[in-house]
């Protein structure tokens, strides 16, 4: 299988990028990948040094940090049965954010249900009902 770290073997030398092709195909089997990919790829470790990718432009994550993760898992594993609205307001964090949050540390978010009691007469009628 064709590895990007192996261009940095070829970028010095006087090779064409078909070529290389060629040698990387001897290397790795029926299907090198095209000059064009290696052409890039050269050029790119030639600019940069790595064929590594750049970074990405984009929003940077800002609520979703380390930091945040650490204090959403401590802050729950304190209080275990507080709700994720009540936890904004403790935390400071957005709600959607922190349930993304909760998502990603591994907790599971849950909503408690209230049941009414069940009384001695109402075990019985369960299980007539049941049967």
């Amino acid at each position: 299988m064709f590895k990007a770290f192996s261009i940095p073997e070829f970028a010095p030398s006087p090779l064409g990028a078909a070529n290389v092709a060629a040698v990387i195909q001897h290397w790795e089997g029926p299907d090198p990948p095209c000059t064009e990919t290696i052409k890039n790829l050269i050029r790119r470790f030639e600019e940069t040094g790595t064929v590594a990718d750049l970074p990405r432009s984009g929003r940077p994550i800002t609520v979703s940090t380390p930091e945040n993760q650490d204090r959403v898992r401590d802050h729950f594993r304190l209080q275990p049965t507080r709700s994720v609205r009540q936890s904004t307001q403790d935390l400071m964090i957005p709600r959607t954010s922190l349930r993304k949050i909760v998502d990603q540390v591994g907790l599971k978010a849950y909503r408690l249900q209230h049941t009414h009691w069940l009384f001695d007469q109402d075990y019985v009628e369960r299980r007539s009902f049941a049967e």
